[in-house]
């Protein structure tokens, strides 16, 4: 049995991540003005961040992880902080007073205090605390155990190897070899926990993955306060509180960061938020202290997600933009008495001392974020590549697209910055900056530079780009729908007519419907102009950069309506900042008291690339939700100026219409974070803290859960019926000894409802939410593979289930999730689906793998064939050339030729057939699909009737309508035939042919029906091994009790050596 203690564990990341940076924090921003609730999640994030990067950096040197070594670390960094809190004398403590609350006023001042600390810590305990729900040992994912299996390696070998054979091994080129590293730094704080918790102790495979569960959640709490720093740092602390709420209640950032996915995206959304709240409040506050933890963040990004490049698209943008601004704006030449300084020492003024201005911090700022993705870059480089000559690594990563584009801003920063103290007046100005854009309109259309960037800006903003075969068969890789509200929530919520719909009965749904209504008419016009808004962006996307964008028309909803709101609010910010440079009051450079409004350009730039990007790619909805919490936030301050302006028309005095304004904005931001928390339609938070509030079978097998499993057995039987897991759960201690049968994930929902029979909404929700886990076959799958195989055994899999080979099974897989080789992936696909057993063992041999997997997902979704099958057959067919990446999945000839049979019935004016005129058995005529030339059709081919096999099953059954028996009778086809789909003018049948001998043959012998197969499909490997249990040259090894994972063993397996 599995045993675990959540609390030790949460005590162990309390003291080991985010407390022992806390004093050096404290001593380095001693001086900022942030407040000391602000103060405090900067030293959780560094402790968060350090302690796995020291660890990493040691790793590279040659000291390799150990528990011994973090533990130097974690006392290192303490200690240190320590001394130099000491040596300033920062370790005096605070007397506590409580303030004065005698009066209303005196109550509203300290609510007003303290309210914020309150709110913002209650905020990120909360997102931890949902997205926790789901931990253990067994999440149902894919990708999250790449990353854990780096994790494991780190803790037994102390590093992860630079490359190993554990997938995508190949004779033909058997020194080209793969691994496991990654981006190192979420690696490494898993490895940390474990190692502590099990005070150094053997690494153990489920008890990995349980403790690597936390890491999500837990740096979602960071996330939120990254949120909270953005949105303060331009409009307060109510809308940094506002913004906090959001991102722990907004579906997709619960769904992306919830416990069990473990990979590089949760810290890619930590990271990201992080900097831009870092980078903002360092704006805003001109704080170089802050800059610094930037350039962390951003080096955090790089080394722990594949997420730099949204930091990228940002501040590529943002930097020259907001020069321009100051280029315009500042008076250079009458506000400093250093305007006649030399350029070379203005430059070494602005790199060696303190900023005299906001637009010297701004150079700085850049700078020191610079510096992070260098840094980071080069690491990466040397940590992927350590065999590799240095200079040779660096290079490519010194010199990607996304760092010299970075480079080129800031570079156009300083040259904007130098040419405003050359250039004193105005029209001047405007001169040298005409010049500048056509010298860049030059370099964009007619230099590599200009190829370069759309590159870049094609990698993210093409419109479902297929570069191969295999992305057209992933479904993150299309476009996305219309409507996005199960990614945003409440915020997000789709506003069509269908959506109001008529009018209920009673008062409490009356008021509903009204709300409903009003949100919708509001919308339609924010919704049609957000479709024009996306056309033009088209349009332009397109002119610059030929992607050939075409987004489709979304449905009305509240999301277009906050986009359009967020836009309106960021231009109006920023352009009357912008053209302050124009006016005869423009800012002198000691004037930096709007400055902060330049944050309004950062949320711009976040929201709508990263917007547009994500309703044209599934990839990229996730980031929908972040996107739609910052645009709610930006419509709640749009609304609060217009009514503070709307009070003063109508009433001069200015504090009674503060006062209305501020009332306005407390009561959107109330119901705005209610709805996301509680909607039924779409909200996930609420639901998982109803869930939170019961025992899962798994957390307390022989007590709690035992018990309600008993009590639910009782219930079934009282019923009339019976469930032998239930039961079993409920009367055998020994039952939960088994990880599939302690983490089933039937036993984890029936344990946390009520009433089985009419179970209560957000309980049922919240339930499946924390029972997302692998299905029983699947971890029974994975033991035998791990017990039976030999070690250093590959199995041949489909790729899906290559990182559970690798993690669970603990054997090598011949695919993988990564897919790295993409040949690989089609030639197993060939060898599944148009390969002879012969083929599929010759494909086994050239890549060392002796065992072969076969799953029901491959070829059937439920009851009727499907699945994954086009997938591969696309895939078979590609690799064969008989279909390109230009051609849609399912519309070859080829593809077609290897498709299961199908019959089709019409619904109306069904012709009627005889199959007996002696017995009287008729039927009706069913039709199949063939082809003339290039074209698909219909011919009348089988007398569909009722028939009686010898097993005594009476099904439906076929007759050849051109064969006749002596008799005179139709001749039958001996192929069980089910009911695939009901279309608008067809019921559509498939068939399956078998060696279950039920069928009359001559002589009254029974006799299987395999010999009646109807096309390719029937002869595949896959099918053969999956329906008929039989695949010559193989040997079936292994399959699941339900038969939903069927292994074989190929008995001409030879071992690879390199001497043969």
């Amino acid at each position: 049995m599995f045993v675990f203690e959540p609390l030790k564990l949460m005590l162990i990341i309390l003291l080991s991540s985010m407390l022992p940076c806390i004093p050096l924090t404290l001593w380095f921003l001693r001086n900022s003005k942030l407040a000391w609730f602000e103060k405090l999640p900067f030293g959780f994030i560094a402790g968060t961040m350090l302690i796995p990067a020291l660890l990493w950096a040691e790793g590279m040197l040659g000291i390799y992880f150990s528990l011994p070594l973090l533990l130097a670390n974690i006392f290192a960094l303490f200690i240190i902080g320590i001394a130099l809190c000491i040596k300033d004398k920062m370790l005096e403590i605070p007397t506590l007073q409580m303030p004065p609350i005698s009066t209303h006023a005196e109550i509203f001042d300290a609510v007003k205090k303290y309210s914020p600390a309150v709110f913002l810590f209650l905020l990120m305990f909360l997102a931890f605390w949902l997205r926790i729900q789901s931990w253990g040992p067994v999440y149902s994912e894919l990708d999250p155990y790449f990353y854990l299996y780096s994790g494991g390696e780190i803790i037994k070998d102390g590093i992860s190897p630079a490359s190993d054979t554990t997938a995508w091994f190949d004779k033909l080129n058997p020194g080209i070899t793969y691994s496991h590293r990654t981006h190192p730094l979420d690696s490494y704080l898993e490895a940390q926990w474990y190692s502590l918790y099990t005070a150094g102790g053997a690494y153990e495979r489920y008890l990995f993955s349980t403790i690597a569960n936390f890491y999500p959640p837990f740096i979602s709490m960071f996330m939120c306060f990254g949120a909270y720093l953005l949105a303060s740092s331009l409009l307060g602390r109510r809308y940094g509180i506002f913004a906090a709420a959001l991102f722990a209640f907004t579906s997709s950032l619960i769904l992306k960061m919830q416990a069990g996915v473990a990979e590089g995206q949760p810290y890619g959304f930590f990271a990201v938020l992080f900097f831009f709240g870092a980078y903002a409040a360092a704006l805003k506050l001109k704080d170089i202290r802050i800059a610094l933890f930037a350039a962390l963040a951003f080096f955090a990004t790089v080394t722990g997600s594949a997420f730099a490049d949204v930091i990228m698209l940002v501040i590529v943008a943002f930097i020259p933009i907001e020069s321009l601004r100051l280029f315009l704006a500042y008076k250079h030449h009458e506000s400093h008495g250093h305007h006649q300084q030399s350029v070379p020492q203005l430059a070494k003024h602005i790199l060696t001392s303190g900023a005299r201005n906001y637009q010297e911090f701004f150079l700085q700022l850049n700078l020191l974020v610079f510096a992070g993705v260098i840094v980071a870059n080069s690491m990466v480089a040397l940590y992927l590549s350590p065999s590799y000559p240095i200079l040779g690594v660096l290079a490519p990563s010194l010199f990607q697209t996304s760092v010299l584009v970075l480079a080129a801003a800031i570079l156009s920063s300083f040259v904007l910055y130098f040419l405003g103290r050359m250039l004193p007046l105005q029209t001047v100005r405007l001169q040298a900056l005409g010049a500048l854009m056509v010298v860049a309109l030059l370099l964009f259309f007619l230099s590599p530079v200009g190829s370069m960037v759309r590159s870049y800006v094609g990698a993210y903003a093409g419109s479902a780009t297929y570069p191969s075969p295999l992305e057209r068969t992933i479904a993150e890789q299309g476009q996305s729908g219309a409507s996005f509200e199960s990614q945003t929530g409440f915020i997000g919520r789709t506003l069509s007519q269908g959506d109001v719909g008529n009018m209920p009965q009673n008062i409490q749904g009356i008021l509903g419907w009204l709300f409903v209504l009003a949100l919708s008419l509001i919308a339609a016009p924010f919704s049609l102009l957000a479709n024009i808004f996306f056309q033009l962006i088209d349009f332009i996307v397109n002119l610059f950069f030929q992607l050939g964008m075409q987004t489709s028309e979304k449905t009305p909803s509240l999301f277009l309506l906050i986009l359009m709101c967020a836009f309106l609010y960021t231009l109006i910010t920023y352009l009357s900042l912008f053209l302050q440079g124009f006016g005869k009051k423009s800012e002198s450079a000691s004037d930096d008291s709007r400055n902060a409004g330049a944050i309004a350009l950062i949320f711009a730039l976040i929201i709508f690339p990263i917007a547009y990007i994500g309703i044209n790619k599934i990839k990229y909805l996730v980031f929908l939700g972040l996107v739609g919490s910052l645009a709610m936030v930006l419509t709640v301050a749009l609304v609060e100026q217009a009514v503070l302006l709307l009070a003063l028309t109508l009433k001069k005095d200015r504090h009674l219409a503060s006062k209305v304004s501020y009332a306005v904005c407390i009561v959107l931001i109330a119901s705005t974070v209610l709805f996301q928390f509680a909607d039924e339609r779409s909200a996930v938070a609420k639901p998982l803290l109803v869930a939170s509030l019961s025992t899962r079978y798994q957390d307390s097998p022989t007590g709690a859960g035992m018990e309600k499993m008993a009590q639910l057995c009782a219930q079934i039987k009282a019923m009339g019926q019976s469930d032998t897991d239930i039961c079993a759960a409920g009367s055998n201690p020994k039952f939960a000894e088994s990880i599939e049968n302690q983490f089933n994930p039937r036993l984890c929902l029936y344990s946390q409802i009520s009433n089985i029979t009419n179970p209560d909404r957000d309980q049922l929700a919240g339930a499946q939410l924390r029972c997302s886990m692998l299905s029983s076959y699947w971890l029974d799958s994975m033991e035998w593979i791990r017990s039976h195989t030999e070690n250093g055994s590959r199995i041949t899999s489909w790729w899906d289930y290559g990182h559970w080979i690798n993690f669970f099974g603990e054997r090598n897989a011949v695919l993988r999730n990564e897919h790295a080789r993409k040949d690989m992936i089609q030639e197993i696909a060939h060898a599944y689906i148009d390969g002879t057993p012969q083929e599929i063992a010759d494909a086994m041999d050239r890549f060392d793998s002796k065992y072969a997997l076969f799953d029901v997902e491959l070829i059937s979704s439920g009851n009727i064939f499907g699945g994954k099958y086009g997938a591969l057959n696309y895939l078979s067919c590609a690799r064969d050339n008989q279909t390109t990446v230009q051609v849609w999945p399912g519309s070859s000839k080829c593809e077609f030729e290897h498709m299961f049979e199908t019959i089709y019935v019409p619904k109306t004016s069904r012709e009627k057939c005889i199959v007996s005129p002696s017995q009287q058995i008729s039927g009706v005529v069913g039709f199949v699909d063939y082809y003339v030339g290039d074209a698909r059709q219909l011919k009348k081919e089988y007398c569909m009737a009722t028939i009686n096999l010898a097993d005594g099953r009476r099904g439906l059954g076929t007759y050849y309508l051109d064969r006749k028996d002596a008799d005179g009778n139709l001749v039958l086809n001996k192929a069980f035939v089910q009911q695939y789909s009901s279309e608008q003018d067809y019921d559509v049948y498939f068939t399956v042919y078998n060696n279950d001998k039920v069928w009359q043959g001559q002589n009254g012998t029974l006799v299987g029906g395999y010999e009646d197969r109807k096309g390719k499909f029937y002869d595949s490997a896959l099918y053969r091994a999956f329906y008929l249990n039989d695949l010559p040259g193989f040997k079936q090894v292994y399959q699941t009790p339900g038969g939903e994972v069927k292994i074989y063993e190929w008995l001409g397996y030879k071992p690879y050596s390199k001497a043969s």
